[in-house]
């Protein structure tokens, strides 16, 4: 369901896709994560909020760890980012 005059919004479609994850609707959270990623590309948070839905959700495995990569390099001097960037670190260590 689309909500008018957020169409083109990536945070809304990354809050959806939360949403629907937490439901456990794993179809629509993939579909508005997907959406999220499309219009917000750059953004760090729904990157990284793409790769884990990937990482412990799907058995995309090789999506997850792109994204995790794109999320490093996107964070890389991001002070405010510095905890996910350790997180992120280390479950790619886990691999």
């Amino acid at each position: 369901q689309k909500c008018k005059g957020y169409e083109k919004s990536a945070e809304l479609y990354n809050d959806l896709g939360i949403a629907y994850m937490q439901q456990g609707n794993y179809a629509e959270a993939r579909s508005a994560f997907t959406q999220a990623l499309n219009l917000g590309s750059g953004n760090p948070r729904i990157t990284l909020n793409v790769a884990r839905f990937f990482d412990y959700h799907t058995r995309h495995t090789n999506a997850a760890e792109s994204l995790y990569d794109t999320f490093l390099k996107q964070s890389a001097k991001r002070k405010d980012l510095a905890a996910d960037v350790e997180a992120v670190r280390r479950r790619l260590r886990e691999r």
